[in-house]
């Protein structure tokens, strides 16, 4: 399942290293903070996203089969929306993620470093 815990991990994480690097440049990277620090927010609110989402469709599910309720064409093309968004917000992730790590790699005193993939 998905945790925010990584996410709220990176951004504390990119928060002491931002105070250290505050100490020894100054300002001069404060746009590219300020972008990483906005990126990692969207990616936190990306992620809880989807858990309300999935966790929506859990007990929706659930109640459907506690009530042994028919299952009708609506409650199929609100599965599939609710893949679609999913989806959506999967690709989002993603994008920003990239950008994120392109900005990451450009601040000064960090190690280069190569993001892992993930298929799904």
């Amino acid at each position: 399942m998905i945790d925010t815990k990584i996410a709220l991990r990176a951004r504390d994480s990119f928060d002491a290293y931002r105070s250290l690097e505050y100490e020894k440049f100054g300002g001069a990277n404060n746009a590219r903070s300020q972008e990483i620090i906005k990126r990692l927010r969207q990616l936190l609110w990306l992620i809880e996203q989807v858990i309300s989402i999935c966790q929506h469709s859990t007990d929706r599910n659930r109640q459907m089969l506690e009530t042994q309720a028919e299952i009708t064409v609506g409650d199929g093309l609100d599965l599939i929306e609710i893949h679609d968004r999913v989806e959506l917000h999967t690709e989002t992730f993603y994008w920003i993620a990239h950008r994120t790590a392109e900005v990451i790699r450009g601040m000064p005193g960090l190690k280069p470093f190569k993001a892992r993939t993930r298929r799904t």
